[in-house]
């Protein structure tokens, strides 16, 4: 379960901007339910849709030893990575909120320093409109309890 973001909210927004390499290394024959979500991410990766939003990104499968756990490594074009030794029982939802956030401080560095680089307007038009709707909701809670 996202913390800080709805799960529809990751699913549509998630792109491959800004990454540069996905390798993903995990045991096949491995309960499902310790590396379900570490495939469920792998295979979202090399779907068509997320492929266009970067088809630089290396996206890269390698099939580990027995008894070694599920492992994530998601290498950013600036260089900084985001590594999950042991990626088990994280769902793709919990995957893709942390590149979120690991981005977010990508472009913060980026705007802060003056350097130019790709940014995609839907990204943050979907933040504005998932912002406007939490403030709605909320307006319309504490309304709520205004009246009793």
């Amino acid at each position: 379960m996202s913390v800080l973001y709805s799960r529809h909210f990751l699913l549509k927004s998630f792109s491959l901007r800004l990454i540069k390499k996905v390798h993903v290394d995990y045991h096949p024959f491995h309960e499902k339910e310790i590396t379900k979500g570490v495939w469920d991410f792998y295979d979202k990766c090399l779907s068509n849709k997320f492929r266009k939003t970067n088809p630089n990104c290396e996206v890269k499968l390698t099939l580990n030893e027995v008894g070694k756990p599920p492992e994530v490594i998601i290498e950013f074009e600036d260089g900084r990575k985001l590594h999950y030794d042991d990626a088990s029982y994280l769902t793709a939802v919990n995957i893709m909120e942390q590149i979120r956030l690991k981005k977010r401080k990508i472009k913060h560095f980026y705007r802060t320093s003056g350097k130019e680089f790709y940014d995609s307007d839907d990204e943050d038009e979907w933040t504005r409109k998932i912002a406007a709707q939490e403030a709605a909701s909320a307006a319309a809670a504490s309304k709520g309890k205004g009246k009793k």
